[in-house]
């Protein structure tokens, strides 16, 4: 069996099978592979963005600036920055983003009731994503 058929029959597993991430290597190869997301029609996508800010446009939200593991607190699984009906005054950091092995602080670019977080502790965020909510 050749390389060639080898890296035919790895693509197929990998791709019919549950995993995100497969490496393989052997004594002159090594191979990386990897899933992306899913391709989304933008104009589906457009549109679904414009339903959640038009929800969302009774309140003030903070988005992402960046892609990475959202923390409410300090550090994964401390406890919030805020709850709910607390005063944030601009600057007031809100949640931490891990970004390439980096913690970077998010913090609120106005005054503010705190309302509620619009993501879990330690999920992953996307950039404009909303993940507070303020009155």
């Amino acid at each position: 069996m050749g390389m060639l058929d080898e890296i035919k029959d790895l693509l197929e597993y990998f791709d019919s099978s549950n995993l995100q991430t497969l490496k393989y290597s052997n004594t002159k190869e090594k191979i990386f592979l990897t899933k992306g997301k899913k391709f989304i029609n933008p104009s589906v996508q457009r549109q679904k963005v414009n339903k959640t800010t038009k929800r969302l446009d009774k309140s003030k939200t903070i988005n992402s600036n960046l892609v990475g593991l959202c923390y409410l607190g300090k550090e994964p699984g401390s406890t919030p920055f805020f709850e709910e009906g607390e005063k944030v005054s601009k600057g007031d950091v809100i949640c931490n983003i891990e970004s390439m092995k980096i913690m970077n602080e998010i913090k609120a670019p106005v005054d503010g009731i705190f309302d509620k977080y619009l993501v879990n502790d330690g999920e992953v965020v996307d950039v404009d994503q909303p993940i507070v909510k303020l009155r």
